[in-house]
């Protein structure tokens, strides 16, 4: 994903992530597929635009993704991926790469896991979701990836299905 920041000082900062989740079952991780304007596979679940376009920044392929700009809360700006199966008993293991071109000590980023009992995701599991504690970018013009591993005792029992948020905000 590559997102465009306005700070408060009007100066525009870029981020890029990539995702994956245990091999990669995030659908479309590279933001490559595009169907009429409209990304496939991933959702924007808070307010603000998130676009997609060709940068030679993309880890992977040639499209990265971007919001127009942040808000000052996590969840302010979140984009959440189709859904993935999850193998009972087994841990899980989000994973992201973040960049950015200016302070990394105002940007914040979140990884949080949504759990679910069906394929279509409309019943919530037992334990509805895991959310990674907000951290800060660590480096300017350098890339970071950011982990959040699940442990299989904090996956609920009845979870079967799971989806992915990336959450950023700008401080």
């Amino acid at each position: 994903i590559y997102l465009t920041i306005i700070e408060s000082s009007q100066q525009e900062t870029t981020y890029i992530i990539s995702v994956t989740i245990d091999s990669n079952l995030i659908k479309n991780s590279s933001f490559e597929q595009v169907e009429n304007d409209s990304l496939l596979h991933w959702q924007v679940i808070s307010s603000g635009t998130f676009n997609t376009e060709n940068s030679t920044l993309a880890l992977q392929g040639s499209k990265v993704g971007y919001f127009s700009g942040l808000t000052s809360s996590i969840s302010g700006r979140e984009i959440l991926s189709a859904p993935f199966a999850i193998e009972s008993l087994k841990p899980l293991e989000a994973s992201a790469f973040f960049y950015t071109q200016a302070d990394p000590s105002h940007t914040k980023v979140s990884l949080k896991i949504w759990y679910f009992q069906d394929e279509a995701c409309t019943i919530p599991a037992s334990d509805a979701s895991n959310t990674q504690r907000s951290l800060n970018l660590e480096a300017k013009d350098s890339w970071q990836k950011v982990i959040y591993e699940q442990s299989a005792d904090r996956i609920p029992a009845d979870a079967l299905f799971g989806k992915l948020s990336i959450r950023v905000m700008y401080d």
